[in-house]
């Protein structure tokens, strides 16, 4: 999914809005497994630039090798550390502790912020082992990887009682860190931000001409990597279902990184006879571009924290068909901004596509509705205000507490 960054953190869509600006310059040193594209590494790469033109010194480190976004992060100024190429093992694991705990020893940042499990493990408990006084983690999704790996929870557990802040992306899993055992004082929401450009994706002729799509054409869209639990497979079912409802040249375009599963979901499409309405194209879409030319957009996950890809369509206008997994049900409203199915269900995916494909008002209506759902709660500038506004209680009450 092509991602580009700006010079600069854009300016903010109200003129008259006050920023939060960084106490004295203060240091955020950001760990994170590796910037390839998916949700978090995007969320990174659209928060931590704004914070740095907000007057933030920024730094990131990498608990595994240079990835896509590396550069894009370092042409703007942001400093990227990684950690040399070695296979997955012990060793591995080693070297990243030693870059995470070389950075902080070297520089001194003023907050050290986590993202994802495995850099909150390993840079969690270098950061602690160190003295590092402000220790921030984010997650960004259920629990459930805990379950398959129990020595993952019972680590995190132990983390959570010596972080200086946690933040949940949404309520669902705010939830699922309570159960953890995070203190309610300790424990922060701050929301997924949607760039402002895309509230205005690519005109629809321009994208369609762009992408090779007749004007008339029914488009769906799912901007989701190809991964089992993004549930694509329950896509195809329902498609296949609700066949009968679709228009004779409707198109199902699936932008994402294929993570092994490309290949079954294409097998799935032709034994369904729909590969001819099934495109795949990767994970350098433009997304732009893919979501100014759809009509409606889908999300079929069987777990999710708060989904971009659903934020992003939503701000694009499109009316949306997902399921109720984490905290998807928090911005697509049912009935308001689109439909919500369970997930694992593709009767009831199919049934939910059947019902606004046969409607057009009522996307339309749902579109509007969704987008300034998207632009109330979800804009860059309010999720980088929060961040900003966290940070600087955070050095405050350390301040106080010399």
């Amino acid at each position: 999914m092509n991602t580009t960054l700006p010079d600069s953190g854009p300016q903010p869509a109200n003129p008259d809005a006050k920023q939060a600006t960084a106490p004295h310059g203060a240091r955020i040193l950001v760990v994170v497994p590796l910037l390839a594209v998916g949700g978090a590494e995007k969320h990174i790469a659209n928060v931590f630039p704004r914070l740095r033109s907000n007057g933030y010194d920024v730094r990131i480190v990498t608990a595994r090798p240079e990835a896509i976004l590396d550069q894009q992060l370092r042409n703007i100024g942001i400093p990227v550390y990684n950690t040399k190429a070695l296979r997955p093992s012990p060793l591995r694991r080693l070297a990243a502790c030693i870059n995470i705990r070389r950075q902080i020893r070297a520089w001194r940042p003023d907050i050290v912020h986590f993202f994802l499990p495995e850099a909150y493990i390993l840079g969690g408990l270098t950061a602690w082992l160190s003295g590092q006084p402000i220790r921030v983690m984010s997650r960004r999704s259920l629990n459930h990887y805990q379950s398959k790996r129990r020595w993952v929870g019972r680590t995190e557990r132990f983390l959570h009682r010596r972080m200086t802040a946690v933040i949940a992306n949404s309520e669902a899993v705010r939830r699922d860190l309570v159960g953890e055992g995070v203190r309610e004082t300790h424990l922060h929401i701050i929301r997924n931000g949607v760039p402002d450009e895309m509230f205005e994706p690519t005109p629809r002729a321009s994208a369609r001409t762009a992408l090779n799509i007749p004007d008339d054409a029914f488009v769906m869209s799912c901007v989701a990597n190809l991964i089992p639990y993004k549930g694509h497979a329950d896509l195809i079912d329902a498609l296949a279902d609700c066949r009968d409802a679709l228009p004779d040249n409707w198109l199902l375009l699936l932008a994402g990184r294929d993570d092994g599963i490309g290949i079954s979901l294409k097998e799935r499409a032709a034994r369904a006879g729909l590969e001819a309405h099934v495109r795949f194209l990767g994970g350098n879409a433009d997304i732009s571009e893919v979501l100014g030319s759809s009509d409606l957009g889908l999300l079929c996950s069987h777990e999710e924290g708060s989904p971009n890809s659903v934020l992003e369509s939503m701000a694009a206008g499109l009316p949306m068909v997902a399921t109720d997994a984490g905290g998807t049900a928090e911005a697509v409203i049912d009935g308001e901004t689109g439909l919500v199915a369970p997930p694992h269900e593709p009767g009831a995916i199919a049934t939910a596509i059947r019902i606004l494909v046969r409607d057009p008002a009522r996307r339309a209506e749902m579109g509007r509705a969704g987008q300034a759902r998207a632009r109330e709660l979800h804009s860059l500038e309010t999720c980088t205000t929060t961040y900003a506004r966290l940070y600087e209680e955070l050095l405050d009450a350390r301040g106080r507490s010399r």
